[in-house]
């Protein structure tokens, strides 16, 4: 009995030590859901525009949260390659001190701070601004980030005649091609929803009779006129790009043009969206 209790009082003592180490560990630097954190705000716009990064600039708000007080926090800017490698930086540019923040950042004052140029920078590449906070504890470094994308400016939301020529699908000899008027929604800086990207044959056209479809929505992105989808969707397939055919906007009438195919059956057809 006396070995048992003197091995329950080692055993104690031991999660006692184990336990006192653990609890070292948990200062504000490690958790700062009890010490300090930061709060950015979603930036707008989302991006910097390609063709005007001397004069783009977007803005967001930076916000202390926690017990610690926070007396500043700096601002420090990473360059990224079309991969996501760090093509120059992290570089502070910037600092704010008193929250919440109303912060500012143009594209070029971020350049000179890394001292790149517009001939560095290239579209699908970004920048990432991340930040440390000064507190009476020390300088930490939460895991905000605010990432801006190199784009350009879009704005395709509007009302659309819809031209489309069917060049495969199943009753094409009843619909080689039909014309209607279709509303382009935004869902984000350059994203859009289309209610039927297959140009009325899913929910007008033949395949409504056939196969009591509802049409097919869908969601495009343009980045400095050229489109792309992912995740479109049929009943039955993946509705991919052609290659060779173009997916675009015209930037000086606003001819929208989309080119997709079946990746199973082929249904294949092109669309020309003209603005109303």
């Amino acid at each position: 009995m006396r070995n048992i209790k003197i091995w329950g009082l080692f055993i104690l003592s031991s999660l006692f030590v184990f336990t006192s180490c653990e609890e070292e560990k948990l200062t504000p630097f490690d958790d700062f859901s009890e010490g300090a954190d930061l709060v950015a705000s979603a930036p707008v716009p989302n991006f910097f525009g390609l063709q005007t990064l001397t004069t783009s600039s977007t803005d967001f708000t930076v916000d202390a949260i926690g017990t610690l007080a926070v007396s500043s926090v700096d601002l420090y800017a990473t360059h990224k390659d079309g991969t996501g490698a760090i093509a120059a930086g992290p570089t502070q540019f910037k600092s704010v001190s008193s929250f919440p923040a109303a912060v500012n950042v143009t594209a070029q004052e971020i350049m000179t701070a890394l001292g790149i140029t517009e001939a560095d920078v290239a579209l699908g590449q970004s920048f990432e601004i991340t930040m440390t906070m000064e507190t009476g504890s020390g300088t930490l470094a939460p895991n905000t980030k605010v990432v801006l994308d190199v784009s350009c400016p879009s704005a395709l939301e509007g009302d659309y005649s819809v031209t489309t020529t069917y060049e495969a699908h199943d009753c094409i000899a009843d619909y080689p091609s039909n014309t209607t008027d279709v509303t382009i929604a935004k869902v984000a800086d350059g994203i859009y929803s289309i209610a039927d990207i297959s140009g009325g044959l899913y929910s007008e056209g033949c395949y409504v009779d056939l196969y009591t479809t509802e049409g097919v929505a869908g969601e495009i992105k343009e980045v400095c006129g050229a489109i792309s989808w992912e995740g479109v969707v049929d009943p039955w397939q993946n509705l991919l790009a052609v290659d060779g055919f173009p997916n675009s906007v015209d930037p000086t009438t606003g001819v929208i043009t989309l080119t997709m195919s079946g990746d199973v059956y082929g249904e294949t057809w092109t669309s020309v969206y003209t603005p109303l």
